[in-house]
């Protein structure tokens, strides 16, 4: 940058007084060293580390052939160097960009021995670089020159990935809480309680189960589990009982047997009567395990939804979310399996991100590991008491426009994004073409059609709501176009949806 020479007389006055000097910031900063650490550019690419460009590749590849007879691998990408500098480009009226080539890995198996079963068996491996288009560069401006016009990339404001409590009156006066999961990729999830105090859970704002089958579905497989997570208990004398049963309701905190016979006589959760505990007194029962006083709401909302819950097991639960996902299927064993991991516990298909497992974390109060990206069981529990503790009046509602729930996503994870959508495309047309490729005549080139992956960054920098034509009014508006955030663009508002709260002023804005 250009240094200016400074004839004020402030700074003789300053320097007199001994005030110190300060650095003006570099204003640009977070839009250039975000742009950098996306594309890891002057980066070795074996010591690259799994963020941005590399991350989306990693993510997307390896790709397999529904037969399993070919598998590409991603080994790394390498940024050319820009064939014209950016005064040459704004002259010509061009794109100041590089072009990108990433180095695949093609392996071929046997077709005849996977017919046998007898395993996979190598036939061929293939490497090849393959040239994957453009991506534009950023200026020490900050700026980008697309089609010889410098263009800024708006910042978006969007909502924090993380679990947030709400609440609602209904129409009868009672009050209803629900607890939503927004992950960074994949589907949302509520969580809520209904008039009747029994806990549903929303999978993708359609599907509709009792929150115990799911958390039966995920590892917690009957309802005595789930009654040692959530409940307290204390032992009492029945014979002492049966006087204060005006004052107090005992409820069995797990199944009452005959000690000759062996058959349930009182099942957990119920409430012992009168004639009850006279029953248990006379087969000579005195002492008894029943609920604790203090979990009465737990009680409450869990007895509700059990007796909502038709499964009583892992493997029941498990059909009961594949069938409500692919409804008329009968599905087996290994199929429901497979679809609770992949809905669930696989980071490809669902992701909360760095940001939405620190905020789980400091919501819930648990010490998860933050490489762990998906929701484990304790999230799913610790969600659940979250609601738990709102319809006791322990926790409190989180205000979605408050700026602590939301977050800014700079340039470079909002091309992360794009670069996922064209590779998206690239890993489609890949196994489209496997599938009609022979294993003697298949190459990686053929393979591989990089218009996918152009039209998506183009398209991105060229029509992209956040992709804007810079102000040159005076450098002023200029450093303030940059640095504005917007919450519309792909995954944002739209301006039709926008409510009032979103447009309005919130009191965190103040001072930011």
């Amino acid at each position: 940058m250009r240094e200016r020479k400074s004839y004020s007389k402030i700074k003789k006055i300053f320097d007199r007084l001994g005030v110190p000097h300060v650095e003006i910031p570099n204003l640009l900063k977070m839009q250039i060293d975000a742009y950098d650490e996306f594309l890891q550019r002057d980066v070795n690419p074996k010591m690259r580390e799994n963020k941005g460009l590399q991350e989306v590749f990693n993510n997307i590849f390896p790709i397999e052939d529904q037969k399993g007879i070919y598998t590409l691998e991603f080994n790394s990408y390498s940024i050319l160097q820009e064939k014209y500098n950016i005064d040459e480009c704004i002259e010509r009226s061009m794109t100041y960009q590089a072009p990108i080539k990433a180095n695949f890995r093609l392996t071929v198996f046997e077709k005849e021995d996977m017919d046998n079963g007898t395993g996979k068996k190598i036939k061929n491996t293939l490497e090849s670089d393959v040239f994957l288009g453009e991506v534009p560069l950023i200026t020490d401006r900050g700026t980008f020159i697309i089609n010889g016009a410098e263009r800024v990339i708006i910042s978006q404001l969007h909502r924090s990935p993380g679990v947030f409590y709400s609440s609602e009156i209904h129409s009868s006066g009672q009050e209803l809480f629900t607890a939503t999961v927004i992950p960074y990729q994949g589907t949302w999830m509520e969580f809520t309680t209904n008039i009747r105090n029994v806990i549903s859970v929303y999978i993708d704002k359609r599907r509709k189960l009792p929150v115990t089958t799911l958390l039966k579905a995920i590892g917690i497989p009957t309802n005595e589990e789930l009654r040692k997570i959530f409940y307290k208990w204390e032992e009492v004398n029945l014979k002492t009982c049966i006087n204060s049963l005006q004052e107090n309701k005992y409820y069995a905190y797990e199944d009452i047997y005959d000690k000759e016979t062996g058959e349930v006589i009182v099942g957990a959760g119920a409430r012992l009567t009168e004639s009850i505990i006279r029953n248990l007194i006379d087969i000579g029962i005195i002492q008894v395990k029943v609920i604790a006083r203090e979990c009465e709401a737990e009680r409450e909302l869990l007895e509700s939804t059990i007796s909502k819950d038709s499964t009583e097991n892992e493997l029941e639960a498990m059909k009961k979310v594949y069938t409500l996902i692919r409804p008329g299927e009968e599905p087996s064993e290994e199929a429901a399996r497979e679809l609770v991991k992949r809905i669930f516990f696989n980071e490809k298909r669902y992701n909360l991100g760095k940001v939405g497992r620190y905020k789980i974390n400091e919501r819930l109060g648990l010490q998860v590991p933050m490489e762990t990206k998906t929701l484990v069981k304790e999230d799913y529990i610790g969600i659940v008491k979250g609601l738990i503790d709102l319809y006791k009046g322990e926790n409190y509602i989180d205000d979605i426009d408050h700026l602590g729930n939301r977050r800014v996503r700079s340039i470079g994870e909002l091309l992360s994004t794009q670069f996922a959508i064209g590779l998206s495309r690239l890993a489609r047309i890949v196994r489209e073409r496997m599938a009609l490729s022979s294993p003697e005549d298949i190459t990686i080139p053929n393979l591989i059609s990089s218009n996918a992956v152009i039209g998506a960054v183009h398209s991105f920098f060229s029509t992209g709501q956040l992709s804007q034509f810079m102000e040159q009014s005076n450098p002023l508006s200029e450093i303030t176009h940059k640095r504005r955030f917007s919450a519309l663009g792909h995954g944002g508002l739209t301006r039709e949806r926008a409510g009032f709260e979103v447009r309005d002023v919130h009191y965190s804005h103040y001072g930011r």
